[in-house]
């Protein structure tokens, strides 16, 4: 059923102006070019990979098609890289076309170049339908990474309905499409020398084309408009370049500093005091964690905490909050152990029990018979957008502008036009906070 909704999702693209090879859209009228400092992003949508199967309709690798050249028949393609050298072997798939015009022979292929290019229609990798694009297998001695180039608006496609849910309000998905793109760029200018500019995890931005595909025609057409009202816009910094707009699911009141989430001694923003979020329900949040379970953790990761615990074999007997940060957020522990007390840094600790059990660092700490309960607000880091503020905010009137200058209040939000971001930028200035 998935698979059918998927090609019905491509031949109603088709039907509504793309420009089709083999049914599937290589642009779509439903989908306009998002023009930001370049047009196309290369997104790396798996890594270190050994081996992978392809299927699609006419693939293309390295400018040679595999399969017939005047018919685009379907051909599962399997690829490999051992010693240095790229294995590729074609096989015909299923389908329509293929009964037509007769099976295509098998066909193997061996390679020594850098990299690999695939095109085709409907491609999909390890079973993954992904978007129409060029694709480039990036070696990696005897491994390799797979890099899609994509217009930034296919892009967005894929990122939106995995980042906020696309029923909520137009307001907020519009400033979520910006504070995307402008991390998107921004991280691309810091990747300029590598095969990539994002990845397609929560390291970067939540990518799966995917789920885009299988959205309802009305989900895909609120994307279509939310692309269309929020094209050409940027967030950008005091140095005129692309703005990191961080942003996480829920702040609990107060966004936090990024240094003191990754520690890169880059101040960036500040804090912003957000009203708006403890309006949900799911804001407050409780953890029970048991002296055992703890000891545990800590026996595990010895060598963590920045080496704190090495050594030390004494039963763990309590753990106090030693400082906070301007947001109001646990910033350093104090652990007190058989051997003495030493200090963690609280995101490390966060990190070591686990970000779903301790969902912020915004808590307190109570002694409780056999362990210690952890009573918090928010999800996620803190930094930038706090979505469930910008759900709020939008539910209560406010555009994205409005949205965007809250939760940036040291960014400019500016039109551009479709010029490279490898210098500082100079366009016109759509909104400032003061």
């Amino acid at each position: 059923m998935h698979k059918l909704r998927a090609w019905a999702r491509v031949l109603y693209r088709c039907a509504a102006g793309s420009i089709c090879i083999g049914f599937a859209a290589v642009s779509s009228a439903t989908s306009p070019r998002v023009f930001t400092g370049r047009p196309f992003l290369r997104v790396r949508v798996l890594r270190s990979q050994k081996k992978i199967e392809i299927d699609g309709f006419g693939p293309n690798i390295n400018g040679v098609r595999l399969g017939p050249t005047l018919l685009p028949v379907h051909m599962r393609v399997r690829i490999s890289r051992e010693h240095g050298i790229w294995f590729v072997r074609a096989e015909p798939g299923s389908g329509l076309l293929n009964s037509v015009v007769g099976r295509p022979v098998a066909s193997a292929i061996r390679s020594r170049a850098p990299t690999l290019t695939i095109s085709g229609s409907m491609l999909k990798f390890n079973g993954q339908l992904q978007p129409p694009a060029a694709v480039v297998l990036e070696a990696r001695s005897n491994r390799f990474d797979v890099v899609e180039n994509l217009p930034i608006g296919e892009y967005l496609e894929g990122v939106l309905p995995n980042e906020m849910p696309i029923h909520w309000p137009m307001a907020a998905l519009e400033a979520q499409a910006v504070a995307s793109v402008s991390y998107a760029e921004a991280e691309s200018l810091a990747r300029a020398s590598e095969g990539f500019d994002v990845d397609n995890t929560v390291e970067s931005q939540v990518f799966n084309w995917q789920t885009y595909a299988h959205l309802t025609f009305a989900g895909q057409r609120k994307i279509a408009r939310i692309l269309f009202e929020t094209r050409g816009r940027l967030l950008i910094g005091h140095n005129g370049k692309p703005y990191l707009a961080y942003f996480h699911s829920d702040c609990g009141g107060a966004t936090e500093l990024p240094q003191n989430v990754w520690g890169n001694g880059a101040p960036q923003g500040v804090v912003v005091h957000d009203s708006y979020c403890l309006l949900d329900r799911h804001n407050r949040w409780h953890a029970r964690l048991s002296l055992t379970e703890l000891q545990n953790i800590f026996r595990a990761n010895l060598h963590g905490f920045n080496g704190g615990l090495r050594g030390r074999r004494g039963e763990l007997r309590n753990i106090k909050i030693a400082s906070y940060s301007p947001s109001g957020r646990a910033e350093q522990l104090t652990l007190a152990t058989d051997d003495g007390s030493l200090k963690i840094n609280a995101q490390d600790f966060r990190r070591k029990v686990g970000y779903a059990r301790l969902k912020s660092t915004l808590f307190s700490i109570t002694r409780v018979v056999g362990g210690f309960e952890f009573s918090g607000r928010g999800f996620g880091h803190g930094v930038g957008l706090c979505q469930h503020g910008a759900r709020f905010m939008a539910m209560n009137g406010s555009n994205y502008t409005q949205i965007l200058m809250h939760y940036y209040p040291l960014a400019r939000l500016i039109d551009i036009e479709p010029i490279q971001l490898r210098a500082p930028l100079s366009a016109t200035v759509v909104a400032q906070s003061n």
